[in-house]
């Protein structure tokens, strides 16, 4: 019974965050997570304006306890510092839900602003990113009122499994009984 408990335990353990596929780059040394960098959502960035470092894409492993959107965003701007990157454009995002995932997830373009063209996109992208914003408040309310639906299902899940662990462990290792 040991065994199987250790590699239940070391599943749990291992996998509790997002699952992360990077695309055009590899995975960073340390990065200094004190750097300036711009997160905004659904912009067109023009090549003139800034150059393509490589995309990110956070998903669930099936056991993600630790991927709520405050930690997703954690990990893109860590992996926005450790490319040198001062833009994250968020292209896609999929919300927790009780249905789907219990995780935010996302796809993320990493983007080195231009210098010559930093004052040009600061005032006219960014202002349009702002407008989408505004429109993903509606969007984050909901993600909100989900996140009770969110916690009543984890007892419920966690319960059940407890229960069917415990039922088919007692049957495996006790058959008399």
């Amino acid at each position: 019974m040991k065994p199987i408990t250790y590699i239940l335990l070391s599943v749990m353990l291992c996998s509790c965050y997002h699952k992360i596929t990077r695309v055009g780059y590899g995975e960073s040394a340390e990065a200094n997570n004190d750097c300036k960098v711009e997160i905004v959502k659904f912009m067109q960035v023009n090549d003139s304006v800034a150059t393509k470092l490589g995309e990110i894409k956070l998903g669930d492993t099936g056991f993600s306890s630790k991927c709520n959107e405050n930690d997703a965003m954690n990990i893109l701007h860590h992996e926005a510092c450790g490319l040198n990157a001062d833009l994250i454009n968020i292209v896609e995002e999929i919300p927790r839900s009780f249905t789907g995932s219990s995780c935010y997830r996302c796809s993320a373009v990493f983007y080195k602003t231009k210098t010559n063209q930093k004052k040009l996109f600061d005032s006219t992208q960014i202002k349009q990113a702002a407008s989408t914003e505004l429109a993903n408040e509606k969007h984050n309310e909901v993600v909100r009122k989900n996140g009770t639906a969110n916690f009543l299902g984890y007892i419920v899940g966690y319960s059940a499994g407890a229960f069917l662990g415990y039922y088919i462990g007692h049957m495996l290792f006790n058959p008399n009984n």
